[in-house]
């Protein structure tokens, strides 16, 4: 199977579990969505923080290496800083800010994602519930992202 489906593949799935915890009606129902998320994770060595580590290890190195599928990497991190547990989010929005540290492209396109996925996050998560995982994670993330000073 290509890089490119692989990708592809990828994409779809975080964004589909974005839209899930969006159409989702309470709390409660995003942590019952994330949990079958996790479930469905291979964990490495028992953890599922190792295995959101090694993914966003793997979106990056293969964002660094092949420029034809960094947007809708990028875009997967867009859609993965939706998810609150195991600091899967706050760590999705630091990888979009280091993306933010490269060349013209590579901000524009980070940028991009910022506005039309991460935005979009924001208003359907923290207007809802600002005490929320959902809304302590992005907005975490954002911190995280902006502590960042290389990052203009």
């Amino acid at each position: 199977i290509s890089l490119q489906k692989h990708v592809t593949n990828i994409h779809a799935q975080a964004k589909a579990l974005t839209d899930q915890l969006r159409r989702s009606g309470s709390v409660k129902d995003r942590e019952h969505i994330e949990d079958l998320f996790w479930t469905q994770v291979p964990q490495i060595d028992g953890s599922c923080i190792a295995a959101g580590n090694r993914t966003l290890e793997l979106i990056t190195t293969i964002m660094e290496r092949h420029e034809s599928v960094r947007q809708p990497l990028i875009e997967t991190l867009g859609h993965l800083t939706a998810v609150s547990r195991y600091e899967l989010g706050p760590r999705s929005m630091e990888a979009i800010g280091k993306t933010m540290l490269g060349d013209d492209l590579s901000k524009n396109q980070a940028a991009d994602i910022l506005g039309r996925v991460v935005l979009a996050n924001l208003k359907d998560f923290c207007l809802s519930d600002l005490s929320s995982a959902y809304s302590r994670a992005l907005v975490g993330g954002i911190n995280a992202m902006l502590r960042n000073s290389s990052i203009k």
